[in-house]
């Protein structure tokens, strides 16, 4: 998963970035999105911060959703 962070035209690097994922039964999950260049990020302080959901935290069918969650460090 992916959110691309600008002020602007202008990428936005060195804020915490996380997805917070709502699972069918209500529980959440936090997920790290990060713009290190490393990992699953391909190209560092481009904005486009990045993290992975992994098959194993699918808790079963049903609706899931995701918002982003930007702090300013």
């Amino acid at each position: 998963m992916y959110a691309d962070v600008y002020r602007g035209l202008t990428p936005v690097s060195g804020v915490n970035v996380s997805g917070i994922i709502e699972m069918p039964d209500g529980s959440t999950l936090v997920v790290p999105l990060l713009d290190g260049g490393s990992g699953i990020d391909m190209s560092a302080n481009d904005g486009l911060y990045s993290g992975t959901l992994l098959s194993s935290h699918l808790t079963g069918n049903g609706y899931y959703s995701m918002k982003v969650c930007l702090k300013i460090v």
